[in-house]
Formats: structure tokens, sequence, C-alpha cells
């Protein structure tokens, strides 16, 4: 279990509408897929079209459709197209792996990290860093570098650390370890893992593991991204999965191993490292 941050989508269609058809699964859960849904839709016509935005009767049509489907098939959607991305992501940064071992020892880091964000851009058209936040006493921020405009839907970032399966946050003794967490950097999951990104320099490296950088703007301005739980697929049965050479980039592993139980539980259609 990992979390994403897509670029959020301006326009939100009535979610009081939306919600009272929402009985089985809970609102908070549909709500996110929903707006998940609507983003990514927009990042596919927003790639498709010429211009590079969508017009009004293209978020007419997407909105449509969007609230004419099942819940269970805009998971299954928002699933694949935020794959989709990843793969593209995690790509480039095996690339900059490769790279990374045929450097001599004496080529120094700044022109380590300027060849690895060439290769982003390259790649993947925008890289993220942190730096001091324009925010008051918020530390560091999530900043973006692109070659193009970034449309709504697209991946920004990773949100890196140690993963508390829900099978443990039922124990006190467990629970004492973690908290408190006066930085609010533990990330709450659909499924009701916490993310620690306080232990973002204990799992692997990946560029885009920022998340945990990146601040609420304040009352005064809307945010301009949103969390998305996501799952790294790994079906043995139906023969779909993450391909294993890019797994070693996934920022995130279990802080304790999921029990025989936990493990019918996660599902074993998920890869964690």
């Amino acid at each position: 279990p990992v979390m994403t941050m897509i670029k959020a989508f301006g326009k939100i269609p009535f979610v009081q509408r939306f919600a009272s058809k929402l009985p089985a699964t809970p609102l908070q859960e549909k709500v996110d897929v929903y707006r998940a849904a609507l983003a990514l839709k927009c990042f596919e016509v927003c790639r498709k079209s010429p211009g590079g935005s969508p017009t009004a009767e293209d978020v007419d049509k997407f909105t449509q459709a969007v609230d004419q489907s099942s819940h269970d098939d805009l998971t299954l959607y928002v699933q694949a197209q935020i794959n989709s991305q990843l793969l593209k992501i995690h790509s480039a940064v095996s690339k900059c792996d490769e790279l990374e071992q045929d450097y001599h020892s004496n080529v120094s880091d700044i022109v380590r990290k300027e060849k690895e964000r060439q290769v982003l851009l390259e790649e993947v058209e925008y890289y993220v860093t942190a730096k001091p936040s324009s925010l008051p006493e918020a530390g560091e921020g999530a900043f973006i570098t692109t070659k193009t405009s970034i449309p709504p839907g697209t991946v920004v970032a990773l949100y890196p650390g140690l993963v508390h399966l829900k099978e443990y946050l039922k124990e006190d003794e467990y629970l004492s370890r973690i908290l408190p967490d006066p930085d609010f950097m533990l990330m709450a999951r659909l499924d009701e893992a916490l993310i620690d990104g306080r232990s973002a320099d204990q799992v692997p490296y990946n560029p885009y593991s920022v998340g945990h950088k990146i601040n609420h703007c304040g009352p005064d301005k809307k945010p301009n991204v949103m969390q998305v739980s996501f799952d790294y697929a790994n079906d043995m049965l139906f023969g779909v999965k993450f391909p294993t050479h890019l797994r070693p980039f996934v920022p995130n592993k279990y802080a304790r191993e999921p029990s025989l139980i936990g493990r019918l539980v996660v599902g074993t259609t998920t890869f964690m490292p």
C-alpha cells in the first residue's frame, strides 16, 4: 500500500448529490475515488487536446461519464491510470540509477543530481525538489520544475516512509512507538494503514518521494494537490503485476510484515518491498 499525490481538478460537481447514492462503502472513500477519477479524466483530455486544456464541453462529458460509473469501476480506472503514470516515472528513475552506476567516484553530488534532473525532465517532463517553503514557519516544501504545464490528474509525488498496518495499530505498545505525531507526518490510507513520512530516510530512494514535504496552503487558498491511495499490482493469478525491475524504486516498506491472517486482509494481489 502506498500513497500518491496528484494535481487536483478545480471543478468538483455537487458532492452532496453524488453522496446521496453512496450507501455501502465509506463516504470518504467514495468521494476521494470520485475526485481522483475526475482529475484523471481531465488528465487524459489534456494530453489529447491540441491546446493542452479541456473545453467546457469536454468537462461536461467526462463529468457525466464519471457520474454514471460505479464506485468499483472508478476504483479500477483510478488504479490503472496512476499505474500508467508510475510506470513512466519509475522507468525514468531506473535510467537515473543506471547512470549512477556508470559514474566515477570523483563525480560530485551536485553533478550527479543535475544529471538526474536532466533525465527526469526529458523522460517525465517534470521533477520535484524539496526547498524552503514560501509559507511562514513551514520548513521545507515541494516545488515542481517542468518543461510544460502540469494538467490536473498528474502524479506529482509519492509519499515515502514505513507502512504501519491496521492489524498492528490496535496494539497500545505499537501505537506508543509512532505517537504522538506533532508535525502531522502520519498519512492515512483508505485501508486504514498509516505511512510515516518521518521515516522517509529508511526506505528506498526515489526522486519523486517528496510527498511528505507538501504543505497545506492554509485557509486563504485552495489546495492544488490531493492524496490518492494506490496499490502496486502483483496479481499472479491474472498475470497483472508491476515490473520487477522497477520495484526497487518504491519508496515504502512494511514497518512490520503482515501476519498470516494479516496477509489475507492485505491481499496477495499487491506488492510491497
